[in-house]
């Protein structure tokens, strides 16, 4: 199993004008753009399974409903030390499989489908999930962060790839969520295997050394 880290970011590395920024917010800020999305939704048609943090969903309220392989909607899986707030669309979106991943059991409303829970206890929940995505036989993995369930994954060695795309803005606001955050224990170390761009838009793939794992 691979896990590919997929990202977009400011030159200055920052990845939303503030914390709680959804992707209308995100696109305004030119922090993406209709072929970063694009690269996305692609992205997703290989993936058998797709890991975000709960802040993500908090921010956009849902989560895209593109198909993965042979044309299904894969699972997603979101990592959150806290109870995801039951008001969001999210829970309503009963054609994605779902799965919450926490330290604790999560109280998930009975009335909405698809949606289990994960408890890794005191375990590193990068760790928990990676053995368990293993344990199902997938192919690849998608990552969405943020900053720090990157830090999580990449702390701990798991990241294969990294499919960045930089965008044409500086952020500069000492608040706008990083790359990565908190930062990590030691240097990661890339080999670039292609670059193209779109625009001012530069979509960069890597291959990730000195993993953990």
């Amino acid at each position: 199993m691979k896990i590919v880290s997929v990202m977009s970011a400011s030159v200055d590395g920052r990845i939303a004008p503030h914390p709680l920024a959804d992707a209308a917010m995100r696109l305004e800020a030119h922090l993406t753009s209709p072929e970063d999305q694009e690269a996305l939704k692609q992205a997703i048609s290989e993936s058998d399974a797709v890991v975000i943090g709960a802040r993500s969903i908090v921010a956009d309220g849902t989560i895209p409903e593109w198909p993965g392989p042979g044309g299904k909607v894969p699972p997603w899986y979101i990592l959150t030390r806290t109870d995801v707030p039951d008001n969001l669309p999210f829970w309503r979106q009963t054609a994605i499989p779902r799965v919450i991943v926490s330290p604790q059991p999560q109280a998930l409303p009975k009335h909405e489908g698809r949606v289990t829970n994960l408890v890794c206890g005191a375990e590193n929940p990068a760790a928990f999930l990676a053995d368990h995505l293993r344990s199902q036989g997938l192919r690849q993995v998608l990552l969405l962060g943020g900053g720090m369930i990157n830090h999580l994954f990449f702390a701990a060695g798991l990241v294969d790839f990294l499919r960045l795309t930089v965008s044409p803005v500086i952020i500069g606001q000492f608040q706008a969520p990083r790359l990565v955050d908190p930062p990590l224990p030691q240097t990661i170390q890339l080999s670039l295997t292609s670059s193209h761009h779109k625009g001012s838009h530069v979509f960069l793939n890597y291959q990730v050394h000195n993993k953990g794992r």
